[in-house]
């Protein structure tokens, strides 16, 4: 059984020691979650939800939905979006950046 840590890392394109590093825990660590299905500590958990941006039920399988209901819940498109930007480094992400900002003025323009 692939855990919810798993499938969340690699859909964000992390290894277990990127996402490590991330969080602050050992390499070794984010293996037992996956592998052993050893339960985060709470503190981890927390910190987890917060980097793949979905709640902490849902990366305990609690819940299928990765965001609690709510009016600024991200689709999942949005979701891969933010994928994609985090495994942008800073450069590409100014690019990226600039591109849609440049996208939106030209939009814009059209309407007018």
């Amino acid at each position: 059984m692939i855990t919810r840590i798993a499938e969340l890392r690699r859909k964000n394109g992390l290894t277990q020691q990127q996402l490590a590093s991330e969080i602050n825990v050992s390499q070794e660590t984010i293996s037992a979650y996956e592998r052993n299905g050893i339960t985060p500590s709470a503190q981890v958990l927390v910190l987890m939800s917060q980097f793949f941006g979905v709640s902490t039920d849902y990366i305990l399988k609690l819940s299928d939905k990765p965001l609690i209901d709510s009016p600024e819940a991200l689709t999942d498109s949005e979701l891969d979006w933010l994928a994609l930007y985090r495994q942008m480094d800073e450069r590409a992400k100014l690019q990226a950046r600039g591109y849609i900002q440049g996208l939106l003025a030209q939009l814009e323009r059209e309407k007018l």
